[in-house]
């Protein structure tokens, strides 16, 4: 198990969860609930897994856990040990999730790139688990070689947690596999030398190959 962790003090620990992790431990940040059996068993899991890694103990007392969506399509979760006169843990994680309203967003247009369509099918399972819903476009270009390159085009939304809070743009995760490119560049590029595979919902499509 890999995870990334930072002990922010004694009493604070912070998790933060790939697509990836999420897509193991099958959890979306729309659906967590800490009544919720599965989520429990996941969030204890990653529990052992932190104390034994940094020696922050979570069962000894109460604790407060708080979950915010990341760009990405993970999540971090902050997990706090009580003091007694604290309240204790919430029984409904989703009451936690940082929830900013729509018209705060922003809507990016990007594209990528990869080498092969199984890197392109993967990035679109992801991202469906994650509950990306938003418009996509999908494309395929044949080179002079033989090889076929792949494209997908996404309307990222970003949300700052402040009025000074920078935007991120990047589903970062995707880099694994691909290359994100100039978007005005790009769309030229697709328009000139692309085929279509599948438009306006490509990632919903494709996620179901």
């Amino acid at each position: 198990m890999i995870l990334e962790l930072s002990l922010i003090k004694e009493d604070k620990l912070k998790v933060l969860l790939t697509p990836f992790d999420m897509m193991k431990y099958e959890l979306t940040c729309e659906t967590l609930d800490y009544d919720d059996t599965k989520t429990r068993k996941a969030i204890w899991s990653i529990l052992d897994f932190a104390k034994n890694e940094t020696g922050f103990d979570a069962a000894i007392g109460k604790i407060r856990i708080e979950v915010y969506p990341e760009k990405s399509g993970g999540c971090a979760i902050y997990i706090t040990k009580l003091k007694k006169s604290e309240a204790p843990i919430p029984t409904d994680m989703k009451e936690n999730l940082a929830k900013i309203p729509a018209d705060t967003r922003e809507t990016t247009p990007a594209v990528y790139r990869f080498s092969d369509l199984e890197s392109l099918l993967g990035v679109c399972r992801s991202l469906f688990h994650c509950g990306y819903r938003e418009a996509s476009d999908a494309f395929f270009e044949v080179q002079p070689t033989g090889m076929t390159r792949f494209f997908l085009r996404l309307e990222e939304t970003s949300a700052p947690l402040s009025k000074k809070a920078k935007y991120l743009r990047e589903n970062l995760f995707i880099l694994e596999f691909g290359e994100r490119l100039e978007y005005d560049e790009a769309v030229l590029y697709l328009a000139e030398h692309c085929g279509a595979i599948c438009k306006e919902r490509a990632v919903q499509t494709l996620s179901a190959i």
